[in-house]
């Protein structure tokens, strides 16, 4: 038992040590890099506000189509007796340094089928600042940056010539890692500021390439003024090109924010304070033509002319033939089925007024998991969106689960109304059956050796169906410190019983009803944020957040059973240690202060939760392979955990070739609760375009538990 452990503990600790590849080979082109990063890092290429509009046209050629192409949420939704289609786009975008661009739609034109063409794909790439570690939605590791300079090997390229001191810098990615650009190069003028930057790369579904050029004057030339961009998407039979062009049009560029109080450093409104009193325009030919940065072609205006969005006697639309008109009613059931899929995969959009509506997919199939714990699991969601004016919306998500080892449907929902936006005050209520809830009742067994009785006590525990009803009020009293009121309602039920491991069927019927105001405060100290409006928009931040929540359980209302008194603290940080390492850890303790008349132990955050709200890592803070009832058995407890995650651990350097890595993960979790001091689990993972897999160690009080997995499927990711 020893050796395993040992084995175990220094198989996880090897995997610690990150390995990186050797210094660049050309001189020259080191000088060039060298030099741009010191530049960078002082600073002389900062944009701290931009404020402007982006127009995109956007050309997709079906080259191969199977039936199933509409079952892919992020793509738009397609016709199955059309090849090409044509969309443009308009846009309003605000960027805030060292923060995702805020990028609102304001009117479109499309020849796709439900008329919203929108492609995720393509709108992540149009990031107005490239000087950032990371590019894309943060997806790869930029060459540009001098983090990264350690994972691309860089040349000048002897076949640029030039008379005014510019040069042009060639790269090539030093691991097949889909977090890195494969090719490309940089244009650099004689003070190496970037003038152009064109990269090739590959996502889960498709290689693109991209050529950005930089604005001609003044700030302008520390962001993209045109984007070029070409998507080669090989997906599961199906073949699109996917051809876009984009402008920009700054209308405020700012390289510094300023008029800072020194109370308010955070605020990174600056002295812009730009509303955007954006109004969506839909579908509007007339805008189109009044905004276009580009003629159409006549090619261009043909498409639209046979979708119908112009009108001309000069082209007429073209006629189905009679046979395939026929085929057409012989399909009636498969052209059903075809449109209530693409209904239930697709996202759709109303608009009136001020107000809009979003309404994302239904099914998802990112949604299986499987762990040695929970066995199989799905669930269906349906997220719909409202913005109701400029400065309130309302959210509300129904979900519905099952788990195939606990043979046991869950559902639940959760809405929200923001009421307040510049204080981000909110209006949360919420209804769940989810995990079930365990108690524990005295049991013993008796087992007869040569005649003689041995009885002894086994582990035993009532199993309850567990319902929750939640409403609460919060608000953000000062930057980063929201304070929330609620009451939770719970109503549990007896299902089974399970001892010694074993579930059987129980023989009793116990109902319990628990009424209980709860407190909860969350302080994300140093929270960038900005006003668009009168809307509070946060940012993040690199500090830690701490979390508080108290419950009391009150008798007597609505036939409460349950008096206590819950304590939880909870403290989430993330850091990144490199441009590319980063390191999640999560501390926290809870316990019941009063609990003489509480008839069960259930914690906020300490779950074993087979809904998440959230589709968050779902790796990273949990417990993997603790048994579901232990969860309720302990008075306190504390718990620590830690994820150091990386893309070049040990897999990347050992098989360089392979690139299927996105990341690499090593995991430590810590609990202590009543019989465990501690249960500990050791972990190690690999994130990969279409599967999350873990495997993990388990240790109870220091004794080998057992080997457990965790698989998450991570394509089309919402």
């Amino acid at each position: 038992m020893k050796r395993h452990i040992i084995s175990i503990i220094t198989l996880w600790a090897f995997v610690l040590v990150p390995l990186f590849g050797s210094t660049r080979d050309d001189g020259a082109a080191k000088r060039v890099m060298d030099t741009y990063g010191k530049r960078l890092l002082a600073g002389d290429f900062v944009v701290g506000e931009v404020f402007g509009n982006l127009y995109i046209k956007e050309n997709v050629d079906v080259k191969r189509q199977m039936i199933y192409l509409n079952l892919i949420p992020d793509l738009a939704r397609f016709n199955s007796k059309k090849s090409d289609y044509l969309s443009e786009f308009f846009y309003e975008v605000h960027y805030v340094k060292n923060a995702v661009p805020d990028i609102r739609r304001v009117a479109h034109l499309t020849t796709f089928k439900h008329g919203s063409g929108e492609m995720d794909r393509v709108l992540s790439y149009m990031t107005p600042d490239y000087h950032g570690e990371k590019l894309f939605k943060a997806q790869y590791l930029s060459p540009l940056h001098p983090v990264n300079h350690k994972f691309y090997k860089y040349s000048i390229d002897t076949t640029y010539v030039s008379n005014d001191g510019s040069c042009r810098v060639l790269f090539v990615e030093r691991f097949d890692n889909i977090k890195l650009l494969t090719e490309g190069w940089i244009l650099f003028d004689g003070s190496c500021s970037v003038r152009a930057f064109y990269a090739e790369g590959w996502d889960e579904q498709s290689s693109f390439s991209i050529e950005c050029t930089m604005g001609g004057y003044g700030l302008e030339r520390n962001v993209v003024k045109e984007v070029r961009l070409g998507i080669d998407y090989k997906f599961a039979f199906n073949r699109l090109d996917i051809n876009a062009e984009a402008v920009y049009d700054y209308a405020i560029l700012s390289n510094e924010l300023k008029n800072y109080d020194k109370k308010s450093r955070y605020d990174l409104t600056g002295s812009l304070n730009t509303s955007w009193d954006s109004y969506y325009h839909g579908r509007s030919y007339e805008y189109a033509t009044l905004y276009r940065r580009k003629p159409l072609s006549h090619s261009d205006s043909a498409k639209y002319i046979r979708s119908g969005i112009i009108k001309s006697d000069t082209v007429v639309k073209p006629v189905v033939a009679k046979e395939e008109k026929n085929s057409f009613k012989n399909d009636k059931v498969l052209r059903w089925l075809w449109e209530v899929g693409d209904g239930m995969i697709s996202s759709h959009y109303l608009n009136w007024g001020d107000s809009d509506l979003k309404v994302y997919p239904l099914i998802n199939p990112s949604y299986l998991r499987y762990s040695t714990s929970k066995g199989v699991t799905y669930k269906l969601a349906m997220n719909l969106k409202s913005r109701i004016a400029s400065d309130k919306s309302l959210f509300f998500k129904p979900m519905v689960g099952y788990s195939f080892k606990r043979k046991e449907f869950y559902w639940g929902a959760h809405g929200n109304f923001v009421f307040d936006a510049r204080n981000r005050g909110v209006a949360q209520f919420s209804i769940y059956r989810d995990n079930s809830i365990y108690r524990e009742f005295p049991s013993e067994k008796s087992v007869m050796v040569d005649d003689v009785t041995y009885t002894y006590p086994v582990k035993a525990y009532n199993i309850f169906r567990d319902t929750r009803v939640n409403f609460s009020l919060g608000r953000e009293l000062f930057n980063g410190f929201e304070l929330s009121f609620g009451v939770n309602y719970y109503y549990r039920t007896t299902h089974n019983n399970m001892v010694d491991g074993v579930v059987i069927a129980g023989n009793n019927s116990e109902k319990y009803r628990s009424f209980a105001p709860n407190l909860t405060i969350v302080w994300h100290p140093g929270m960038y944020h900005y006003y668009d409006g009168n809307r509070k928009v946060n940012l993040g931040s690199d500090k830690p957040r701490f979390s508080l929540n108290v419950e009391q359980g009150v008798r007597g209302i609505l036939a409460s059973q349950d008096v206590y008194t819950r304590v939880e603290l909870d403290m989430q940080h993330k850091k990144r240690l490199t441009g590319s390492a980063t390191l999640y850890t999560r501390l926290g303790a809870g316990g019941y202060l009063y609990e003489k008349d509480a008839n069960f132990i259930s914690y906020t955050f300490l779950r074993d939760n087979i809904l998440p709200l959230e589709k968050d890592d779902e790796l990273t803070g949990v417990f993997q392979m603790l048994a579901s009832e232990w969860y309720n058995s302990a008075n306190r407890y504390f718990r620590a955990n830690a994820t150091y995650v990386s893309p070049f651990l040990m897999l990347q350097k050992v098989l360089p070739r392979v690139n299927v890595f996105k990341n690499e993960m090593l995991f430590f979790n810590l609990l202590f609760i009543s019989d465990l001091c501690p249960y500990t689990e050791l972990g190690y993972g690999v994130e990969t375009p279409y599967l999350n897999l873990g495997v993990f160690a388990g240790f109870e009080n220091f004794s080998f538990y057992k080997i457990g997995f965790k698989v998450i499927i991570s394509l089309f990711e919402d």
